[in-house]
């Protein structure tokens, strides 16, 4: 009687995907082998199908695009196949079932960037312009052993749970991985490609996908230590983190913005989402074009920080105004936190 409910149970689920008109609801008897199929616009019984003598039907799932249904069935040791657009048994699963099977569960395949392309086979998951190939291997051995002395997790530095594949910004430093990576089609800073078009549909944008004529990213290394930029929380290694250079939060000094609350999961921290705050503004103190996170060492050995605060030529005026800079981010943190 137990399971007899939990299959009615079950099937209920099946009001609210079901793609058929009208809507069904799928009851298995375990006695009579059979299932019924309730129409739930007078809650009449529609048909009932045979699954076969001694099948002793139980667990039951619906797939995703409601166009089918399927039986377990404990008694023969097998699976039935039900067609909900006429509840006609087209197909029966008998190798390998294992015996006396009471249950059905069905997996729905993900689509984390909503692009249309289930992420076994989207080959840019977060569709930031980055392959999950290289977001997986940094694009080089190097890469993946230079983040491990450090001892971070090659596919996850920023250890936020959300593997780089899936991640709009994998070293958590509040600049998403696509401007990090050379990109320049986010207009937004939201850290996904804009006006986005997949002609083959892999998932990759076609405008880096060099399947369709493309420019792939060029995942720059500013240091040249082996770590991509976009996994490189101190990208030009002057010793400031990303986060703090580019105009962020970073008090510890661990690379990862302060406000890294991430309600939709996306890897991109809400208060640097241009929909629920601030992207940050990538600061250019010396305003030579190069922001101050990617600005390597100068020839004369001074660091780009030393470059950033008091160039060749710089006012006293001009300095005294950098002075107000840490001012100016602890009281938009405060500010940000009353308003919260």
């Amino acid at each position: 009687m137990r399971i007899i409910l939990a299959s009615l149970i079950l099937s209920v689920l099946f009001v609210g995907t079901a793609s058929a008109q009208p809507q069904q609801v799928y009851v298995t008897a375990e006695g009579s082998n059979n299932v019924s199929a309730i129409d739930t616009s007078d809650n009449t019984v529609k048909n009932i199908v045979d699954v076969g003598e001694g099948a002793k039907p139980t667990g039951i799932a619906v797939a995703p695009d409601g166009d089918f249904v399927y039986v377990a069935n404990s008694g023969s040791n097998t699976v039935s196949v039900i067609r909900t657009s006429d509840n006609t048994v087209v197909d029966t699963v008998q190798d390998d079932v294992g015996d006396s099977p009471v249950a059905v569960a069905v997996a729905i395949a993900q689509d984390t960037d909503g692009d249309g392309v289930a992420n076994t086979t989207d080959t840019d998951s977060d569709n930031d312009g980055i392959t999950n190939d290289d977001e997986t291997s940094g694009d080089s051995a190097v890469s993946q052993s230079t983040i491990v002395v450090r001892n971070e997790n090659p596919n996850d530095p920023d250890g936020d749970g959300i593997a780089n594949l899936r991640d709009l910004d994998s070293d958590g430093d509040c600049i998403p991985d696509h401007f990090e990576a050379g990109g320049g089609n986010d207009g937004d800073r939201d850290g996904l490609s804009d006006n986005f078009v997949d002609v083959d549909m892999d998932g990759h944008h076609d405008e880096h996908d060099p399947d369709q004529t493309g420019n792939t990213l060029a995942l720059p290394d500013t240091d040249e230590d082996g770590i991509p930029d976009f996994l490189d929380k101190d990208s030009d290694n002057d010793g400031r983190t990303d986060a703090e250079e580019a105009g962020g939060l970073d008090e510890d000094g661990d690379g990862i913005h302060e406000e890294i609350e991430d309600l939709n999961r996306d890897g991109l921290a809400d208060a640097c989402h241009p929909d629920t705050g601030a992207p940050l503004p990538i600061l250019d103190m010396n305003s030579n074009g190069v922001p101050d996170h990617l600005e390597a060492k100068s020839n004369d050995g001074s660091s780009s920080s030393t470059c950033a605060l008091a160039g060749p030529g710089a006012t006293n005026g001009y300095s005294l105004m950098l002075l107000f800079i840490p001012a100016i981010i602890l009281i938009r943190r405060f500010w940000r936190r009353r308003t919260n």
